[in-house]
């Protein structure tokens, strides 16, 4: 073989190996950076936390709070946990009732455990949408489709979220009209953004999909990540026919609502917190809002800072609000012991479970 054709041989593979080893090492940092950046925000979250409860327990009064934990009624509290459990038990089988609207079956069982499981995940994983990657990678595990349950749990977040907002506000009328102390400021602000999501909601139900399918499908499913984006999207827009499962799904979720503010009124019983429940009506959905920011770790400081603030302005002290979350933090983890032990015991058998 010709010297000269040898040599450019040589010199293709080398500029090959050397073209693989950059892209190779250009891959490595990449993860590498990924990792740093997960493991920065990790521990931003967790400087978070610790200087939210600092600041808490800087202006707690430990005489006082002495007092509130020996006056503490234990009854209550039990009874926060059966509220706890049908908390959940409503939480799957609305969630149940979306899915199956879409031509998915699952079992009432084996939704009430899914459901759990991903609670249970949710405390160890991101806040705020932790608990869903759990119950989207369970029932995929159960060969569900994942557009079909992706979309159902988008759905579920967003009429989730408008039942949150639709209680606080209407319970903050109902409050002023008969006479109980609410916190100031708060109408206009849950009115102007409850219309915002309204406007969302319907604006993400248009068909514009159907023109932009006519010039972009094909470029679309050349990329797995952007096809699979749309098919979720065009599942989730498929519940812009299904009105009475929609309107069924937010009455359901209101009564969740209900159901959550209620467990917080009966632990304010417990703590002789003289809070009435439409007062409690009114912050816990905000609260409930505010803490799935993923600010700190499992919202642990922002939910009780923010129970501390409302408390304030109600007229109860700061010991009775932080006493109070700490108390229905344990209580919401022996609520979701079972998820743990579900995994402990990998359910084999979960796919055949009919009831």
């Amino acid at each position: 073989m010709d010297s000269s054709k040898i040599y450019n041989i040589f010199k293709v593979k080398s500029i090959c190996c050397i073209y693989s080893a950059t892209e190779a090492y250009k891959d490595k940092n990449q993860m590498k950076s990924k990792v740093n950046n997960k493991l920065i925000f990790k521990i931003a979250k967790l400087l978070v936390t610790l200087a939210l409860l600092a600041y808490l327990f800087s202006k707690l009064d430990i005489s006082v709070l002495s007092e509130r934990i020996e006056e503490i009624r234990w009854l209550p509290f039990l009874l926060c946990i059966l509220f706890g459990h049908a908390d959940r038990i409503l939480m799957a089988l609305k969630w149940r009732l979306l899915i199956m609207s879409s031509g998915v079956r699952i079992s009432r069982v084996a939704s009430m455990i899914v459901t759990y499981m991903g609670n249970f995940a949710g405390q160890f994983l991101p806040g705020g949408v932790g608990d869903d990657i759990a119950r989207i990678f369970l029932l995929r595990n159960l060969n569900l489709s994942v557009t079909e349950v992706t979309s159902s749990i988008a759905i579920e977040r967003i009429l989730g979220l408008t039942a949150l907002l639709s209680t606080s506000l209407v319970s903050l009328f109902a409050g002023q009209f008969w006479g109980f102390q609410t916190p100031p400021r708060l109408d206009w602000m849950l009115l102007g953004i409850l219309v915002l999501m309204l406007t969302l909601i319907l604006l993400s139900f248009t068909p514009l999909l159907k023109h932009f399918e006519k010039w972009n499908l094909r470029f679309i499913e050349r990329f797995s990540l952007l096809n699979k984006i749309y098919r979720v999207v065009e599942s989730y827009q498929q519940y812009s026919q299904r009105k009475r499962i929609l309107a069924i799904f937010f009455f359901l979720s209101v009564l969740e609502v209900m159901v959550v503010t209620l467990i917080f009124y009966l632990g304010c019983r417990a703590l002789n917190i003289n809070l009435a429940l439409v007062q409690l009506l009114i912050v816990i959905p905000i609260v409930l809002i505010l803490q799935r920011i993923p600010v700190s770790i499992n919202g642990i400081g922002v939910q009780e800072g923010l129970l501390g603030y409302y408390f304030l302005q109600l007229g109860e002290s700061l010991e009775s609000a932080i006493l109070l979350s700490i108390i229905l933090r344990v209580l919401q983890v022996i609520v979701l012991a079972p998820g743990g032990f579900f995994y402990l015991v990998k359910l084999r058998n979960l796919s055949s479970v009919d009831v």
